[in-house]
């Protein structure tokens, strides 16, 4: 279906205040010394007390940074909604996935920078020679923040929840290939293998999309059927056990989101030490973007970092930068886009005529045509938007994969560029033209209501 995108430039989609690097704050105070161990055995009973920072584990992840940091501190990002849920698999909406995928791990994580899938929890998977098959080999010493131990089993029930009918987790349909949940199978306690109908390219990142949550405690909620009220925002932070690299210190309606770092996550750094190197992550809940970027500009506002900056802000930004003291960083395109959809959902509207489409039968069979949802392509001035609306920040994008993706964008997709004539043409051979003299296009006599649902285009 043609539709109406663009895509959002980020010329600064993460502001870092200096002194911060990239993986860790400065600390509040001197740092403080840590040793350096990773142990594949457990310590002798000579062994002197081990820092909390080491860990025994046998397959921890090395997380690559581009310098060795230090412990301690907090590092502050202002948002302006705060979580709706702590539920990874129920999360839906931005403001709770940016906290529940710190709180929660998965099989494995994009790498923004480089634009693939790393490993995770997984440490590494296997893709079979027809692309239907993948094992995934779970990293072993994996521990929930309250040290149960992960293994497959969590791995399969948190799949099981998620491709629950009867829950519809917003996982549910991406998960569905071909008409068929995504089968799920655990050998053993560290292999899990995945397999779909037909080779899939999207596998990996399907699997990745879902958070490994513990079924030691969130079972008996399930099978209740009370996984959707489970950990809510209301939850109290000791009874949320997690397996990232994260827990949850405190959550202050409206006001913060704070989380402390877990002593149990499996990620280490090149000398062996646990992650993560900050004490806490807080997301700073203020009413808008306008507070934000004033607290973050103010010296003593105690924001360190924005995210979703508003385009006529980045001028602002680019020109206190040094003074400033923090770090503009241009990351190019989104690979999300803003878009324009037609409703095409065939079941009613509640309250609605049965049979009737959610939209209405006369707008449906509008929609419904190719030609309509092209000439509305047609006609709108993406260029003038990027130039106005976004203040030249923005790129046009003609499908779902923005130029910002390295990996899938298409240059040769086919492009409706800006051409109101030729949209006129097409819509004329639908039957829609200006009737009445008024210069306003509209729909075939024939329509239902046709005088309170004309086309906005004009004729001249």
């Amino acid at each position: 279906m043609p539709r109406s995108e663009i895509a959002r430039v980020a010329p600064l989609a993460l502001l870092l205040a200096v002194p911060c690097a990239a993986l860790a704050a400065a600390p509040a105070s001197a740092p403080r010394s840590q040793p350096t161990a990773i142990a594949a055995a457990a310590a002798p009973a000579t062994a002197p007390p081990r820092s909390p920072h080491a860990t025994n584990r046998a397959e921890p992840l090395v997380m690559p940074m581009r310098e060795i940091g230090e412990f301690g501190g907090s590092f502050t990002l202002a948002i302006t909604s705060g979580p709706r849920t702590l539920n990874p698999l129920m999360a839906a909406e931005a403001s709770s996935i940016d906290v529940t995928d710190r709180l929660f791990t998965a099989l494995a994580e994009f790498d923004n920078a480089r634009q693939q899938y790393r490993p995770a929890l997984a440490r590494a998977w296997d893709l079979s020679a027809d692309g239907r098959e993948c094992t995934w080999h779970l990293r072993r010493g994996a521990r929930f923040s309250d040290g149960h131990p992960m293994t497959s089993a969590d791995v399969q029930f948190s799949f099981d929840v998620a491709r629950d009918s009867a829950l519809r987790s917003p996982e549910f349909d991406g998960l569905m290939i071909q008409g068929r949940p995504l089968e799920v199978a655990t050998p053993d306690s560290y292999t899990v293998i995945t397999r779909t109908p037909r080779a899939f390219a999207l596998l990996v990142a399907t699997v990745a999309s879902v958070r490994i949550v513990p079924r030691h405690v969130l079972e008996p909620a399930w099978r209740a059927g009370r996984f959707a009220a489970a950990y809510s925002a209301g939850t109290a932070p000791e009874s949320l056990v997690t397996s990232g690299a994260w827990t949850l210190a405190r959550y202050e309606a409206q006001e913060r989101v704070v989380l402390a770092r877990n002593p149990m996550w499996y990620g280490v750094d090149a000398r062996g030490r646990r992650l993560p190197y900050l004490d806490q992550l807080v997301f700073l809940i203020v009413p808008d973007q306008n507070t934000a970027t004033l607290r973050f500009l103010a010296k003593d506002g105690g924001v360190d970092a924005l995210d979703n900056v508003k385009p006529e802000d980045y001028a602002i930004f680019a020109k206190n930068a040094a003074s400033g003291g923090f770090a503009l960083h241009d990351l190019g395109a989104t690979l999300t886009s803003n878009a324009l959809w037609f409703n095409l959902n065939p079941a009613h509207a509640p309250g609605g005529t049965p049979g009737d489409p959610a939209v209405g039968r006369m707008k449906y069979d509008w929609f419904s045509k190719r030609d309509f949802r092209r000439a509305v392509s047609m006609a709108l001035d993406r260029s003038a938007m990027i130039r106005s609306v976004y203040f030249g920040e923005g790129v046009p994008s003609w499908s779902v994969i923005t130029p910002g993706n390295r990996v899938f964008f298409n240059p040769k997709a086919p492009a409706s560029e800006y051409d109101p004539e030729g949209a006129k043409r097409l819509l004329a051979a639908l039957g829609f033209r200006d009737r009445d003299g008024d210069s306003v296009i509209e729909d075939p006599p024939a329509s239902a209501s046709r005088a309170r649902s004309r086309p906005w285009l004009p004729t001249r």
